[in-house]
């Protein structure tokens, strides 16, 4: 243990995140997806969008992650969004000030399936 007390701790906290970072980033768009659709609320009924940085803070939300990590998620999650739309399960919204992602009927038929990957391809 070091003299600084929990900074060993620290550290593999930090090399948890920067790993699963590197997971999500090395995922190809369409497993990244189907990681991504758990970000939606569990309630079909309710019709809720939601953003990138939500995507993002979901998908970490087990680490001690710091901003650089959701900024290394941008590009790979905006693919994984986009496999979720051209594949039918989600939709954009873009209105002034921000978009966001909501799930279609067939996504919600597809999550209760259990059959979200095989849909994405």
């Amino acid at each position: 243990m070091s003299l600084f007390g929990k900074s060993d701790e620290k550290a593999a906290e930090r090399a948890a995140a920067k790993a699963e970072v590197e997971r999500l980033c090395a995922l190809p768009a369409a497993d990244l997806a189907a990681e991504l659709i758990g970000a939606f609320p569990d309630d079909a009924s309710k019709s809720v969008g939601v953003n990138e940085l939500q995507f993002a803070m979901w998908a970490l939300k087990d680490f001690k992650s710091k901003t650089s990590d959701t900024i290394a998620l941008r590009e790979p999650i905006r693919a994984a969004l986009q496999a979720l739309e051209t594949s039918g399960l989600a939709v954009r919204t873009v209105q002034r000030g921000g978009g966001w992602m909501e799930l279609t009927r067939e996504g919600r038929e597809a999550i209760a399936a259990g059959a979200v990957r095989a849909q994405l391809g």
